[in-house]
């Protein structure tokens, strides 16, 4: 199971709203659609015999923003590891995913690397991604974790990096044309 404190690095609740505005002034507002929990049975396939099983249930947690006003969205996925693979140390990782809809039903996904909750500080810190301050706009954020990522066609128009911390979610986008959107 995910415990309280894996699940703090996602602030939103379902119907949360997050007003964003560009660099031109467009604003757009992400709305959280929902916020859902799985649950899933693993079992040791190393000591599975015809009379005994050892499993475990893990858990993970699905979120989705779909913006309104501009051809985004953006997901939280919190995910348990499988214990059995990874016995005695039990994580989880966060992934986050950015799409592009563009006007001919194309839709541009960015991706971002899986991340361990449990050393997301010091790994973003030794990888050069994390921010004590990040100024956006008018806007200032703390302990920022800015998380390139990679498109599936990168001559098409696409997120590069998203910029999140932990107390408000995703506070700034960094789009490939060189606009960026901040949290208001």
């Amino acid at each position: 199971m995910l415990t309280p404190e894996q699940k703090a690095i996602n602030p939103y609740a379902e119907n949360d709203s997050i007003c964003f505005i560009d660099s031109q002034g467009d604003t757009c507002m992400f709305r959280v659609v929902t916020r859902d929990t799985a649950m899933y049975i693993r079992t040791d396939r190393a000591h599975t015999s015809e009379r005994c099983t050892d499993f475990c249930f893990t858990e993970n947690e699905y979120t989705l923003l779909n913006a309104e006003g501009a051809p985004f969205s953006f997901r939280v996925y919190l995910e348990q590891n499988d214990p059995f693979a990874s016995w005695p140390v039990v994580y989880a990782t966060v992934s986050f995913g950015f799409t592009t809809y563009s006007a001919n039903y194309r839709n541009f996904y960015s991706h971002f690397p899986d991340l361990r909750v449990e050393d997301i500080d010091a790994y973003t810190l030794a990888n050069g991604m994390y921010r004590d301050t990040l100024h956006l706009g008018a806007s200032s954020f703390f302990n920022v974790y800015a998380i390139p990522g990679t498109c599936n066609t990168p001559d098409s128009l696409h997120c590069d990096t998203i910029f999140y911390n932990k107390l408000q979610g995703l506070v700034g986008i960094s789009m490939s044309d060189g606009n960026w959107w901040v949290r208001m």
